[in-house]
């Protein structure tokens, strides 16, 4: 583990059941916005022993997600409608994989944002999603 890296992450502040399943989500603020991480384990594997490409899926969801609501100030929620993701390389357990976004434009309507996931300083895959605006709901 980079554990330089791990002093400036927190958990993230809304963790739905399915996200649970995953482990110990992390995020960060950065100047570019919401980065999110996680350090794999062998329960994040396929049965080559490297990151299974629904658990990249997942972080690249969750990360572009969190990254257009806050681009809306919390003035809308979203629900993906697309997600496109480029597999360049992968990860193994111990390895500490990031999700970066770097472009956001989040409308009243529809929103976009794409963005990389990395291990280190490797990008892993490229992703981009779609995303539809929704009404603010009540968590409760």
């Amino acid at each position: 583990m980079e554990t330089d890296i791990i002093g400036e992450w927190k958990g993230l502040d809304k963790v739905s059941p399915y996200i649970g399943r995953i482990g110990s989500v992390l995020m960060r603020l950065q100047d570019e916005g919401i980065e999110i991480g996680l350090e794999l384990t062998k329960e994040h594997c396929n049965a080559r022993g490297t990151v299974h490409g629904g658990l990249i899926a997942s972080l690249s969801d969750i990360a572009l997600g969190h990254n257009i609501a806050a681009a809306s100030r919390g003035k809308q929620g979203y629900v993906t409608v697309a997600l496109n993701i480029n597999y360049i390389s992968t990860a193994s357990p111990g390895d500490f994989l990031r999700v970066r976004v770097d472009s956001i434009k989040a409308g009243t309507s529809v929103g976009f944002a794409r963005g990389k996931v990395f291990v280190g300083e490797r990008v892993i895959s490229e992703i981009n999603g779609v995303f539809a605006a929704t009404r603010k709901s009540d968590p409760s």
